[in-house]
């Protein structure tokens, strides 16, 4: 009845307790959460520009792997970046070609329609660096995490 795992919990309530639960359980957190609890950080494992990210060097983070809690999938940064072919897909994601330099990758964001109107300037993005593969042909992506205007 308990988690899988040690970042898992479970109880079992009667009905009638589910109400009383709720309420202390919302004044237990908080009392404990501060305001920078609500402000989510994204950790930045390095700074990289669009050229450094070879197939073969996406390739190599496989090894990495597998990812979960106690190993979680390298984010990157790349900064000054500009879009081009911005798409809005399911009106819940974005899609764009990044560009830096000569440098063009593919970069999706699921559920991050809103930042497209950040894409007019330039910006910096962070993102884990996947290859792709479709109908035999692979190719790199960008999945995004953040985006915010070039600072």
């Amino acid at each position: 009845q308990f988690g899988g795992h040690k970042f898992a919990a479970g109880l079992t309530l009667r009905e009638d307790q589910l109400e009383n639960f709720k309420v202390n359980f919302e004044a237990i957190v908080r009392k404990q959460l501060t305001t920078e609890s609500y402000d989510p950080e994204l950790a930045i494992d390095a700074v990289v520009s669009l050229a450094m990210l070879s197939e073969g060097q996406i390739k190599q983070l496989k090894f990495l792997a597998p990812h979960g809690p106690g190993n979680l999938q390298p984010v990157f940064a790349a900064k000054y970046i500009t879009a081009t072919q911005v798409k809005i897909l399911k009106e819940k994601h974005i899609k764009f070609i990044a560009m830096q330099g000569e440098t063009k990758i593919e970069a999706i964001g699921f559920g991050m329609a809103a930042y497209a109107e950040l894409l007019h300037m330039p910006v910096d993005i962070a993102f884990h660096a996947n290859i792709q593969v479709y109908r035999g042909q692979s190719k790199r992506q960008l999945q995004l995490k953040d985006i915010r205007p070039s600072q």
